[in-house]
């Protein structure tokens, strides 16, 4: 028996609306979208928030005055939360790449980082991924993997996601395999040697991107 294929929302829908927003959330939801992938950090008091950046990202990210950041930004790890609510991430950048990879993200004023336990009490019809956005290479940034999966789990925050870990010549024949798939496919997924992760469209050929995971 064929399945439906399912349709889960990046990041909310990111393409669409805010990322990572309750306000993205709640659109896509209405579009009927019931399966999310989002991002987990944790903020200097240990809130699990939901971001896809270690740090603030100036592309989408105003102060409490309007002014949009400037680079270097304030890692995640180290504001509380309550001074992460202070920024706005409703709207994207004018003229930045961001804004050119997503013309048709409709803006929402005002808009927050949500905590995870927000986002999981407004959708309890949601089925949710949750990628883990931590770092060993550089532990003053994050906390360590097992410790936000412990938190995660002592809060039945839905399923989290396992990116698989893979040698890059092992990468590369997983590569070779989906690229005979007819359409698109995004591949991301961490390597042993030096924790850098792939990210490419398989279909558009060529080899594989190596690029930061961070």
């Amino acid at each position: 028996m064929t399945r439906p294929p399912r349709v889960i929302g990046h990041r909310g829908a990111r393409g669409l609306f805010p990322e990572n927003t309750m306000e993205g959330f709640e659109r896509a939801f209405a579009l009927g979208v019931r399966y999310f992938e989002l991002d987990a950090g944790m903020t200097a008091d240990d809130v699990v928030v939901v971001t896809h950046d270690l740090a603030l990202n100036p592309a989408i990210t105003r102060d409490a005055s309007g002014r949009w950041l400037d680079p270097p930004a304030r890692l995640i790890r180290d504001l509380s939360y309550d001074a992460l609510c202070a920024f706005d991430i409703g709207r994207i950048r004018p003229a930045s790449r961001y804004r050119l990879l997503h013309r048709h993200q409709q803006a929402a004023e005002g808009a927050r980082i949500p905590r995870l336990t927000d986002v999981m009490r407004a959708f309890p019809a949601a089925h949710v991924i949750i990628e883990l956005k931590t770092d060993p290479r550089y532990p003053d940034r994050t906390v360590r993997p097992e410790v936000m999966a412990q938190i995660l789990r002592d809060n039945d925050a839905g399923e989290l996601e396992t990116q698989t870990s893979l040698g890059r010549e092992r990468c590369r024949k997983v590569v070779d395999a989906l690229r005979l798939a007819e359409d698109p496919i995004k591949l991301e997924v961490v390597t042993t040697d030096d924790k850098v992760c792939i990210e490419l469209n398989v279909a558009a050929g060529g080899e594989p991107h190596f690029k930061d995971a961070a």
